[in-house]
């Protein structure tokens, strides 16, 4: 059997290659992305706030110096939680393929879409891969149609790359317009 080649990831989406086969398969923590850049701002904004109020009471402001520490104190507790995020973020990155959820595979050498048990789809002379909208985003969701159904690639989040890097690869092997 061939082996697993890794080609893109994002959006909680990884594409890998097998022979004649394109994998899609699905990472798990989808909100991930999105809760590390909040609490990069939670961080972020109380410490530069905090860090403004102590300079000033040093320099004589006196009344401010507490909420100065309060508010730095907020941003540690932010910045830790930040770090934990990170290192979670790690951990998955690391995750094997065969520990990711199959969302489907597109047999190349017989023109075949297949689920995620392998079960035959459609052709692919009646699949298409489209840039959808999303009402929870900014970014488009990335979806593959065939004659009976639909199913989503990547929900795209701006946090975790788009859907860019995953169309690119996919445009490179003729799968999408």
């Amino acid at each position: 059997m061939d082996q697993l080649h890794f080609l893109t990831e994002a959006s909680n989406c990884r594409i890998y290659r097998q022979g004649e086969q394109i994998i899609l398969k699905k990472t798990p923590a989808t909100w991930l992305g999105t809760a590390k850049f909040v609490m990069f701002v939670l961080c972020l904004i109380p410490f530069g706030a905090g860090i403004l109020m102590l300079v000033s009471a040093l320099r004589g402001s006196t009344e401010i110096l507490w909420p100065g520490v309060i508010l730095t104190g907020f941003s540690c507790i932010f910045g830790g939680a930040f770090y934990l995020l990170l290192k979670y973020d790690r951990k998955i990155k690391k995750l094997p393929p065969d520990a990711l959820v199959m969302i489907c595979s597109i047999d190349l050498k017989n023109c075949v879409l297949l689920d995620s048990s392998g079960q035959l789809l459609d052709t692919l002379d009646n699949v298409s891969i489209e840039r959808s909208m999303q009402v929870t985003s900014s970014s488009k969701k990335l979806v593959i149609k065939w004659s009976k159904g639909k199913l989503i690639i990547a929900n795209g989040n701006p946090f975790t790359g788009g859907t860019e890097p995953l169309e690119e690869v996919l445009r490179s092997h003729g799968l999408m317009k």
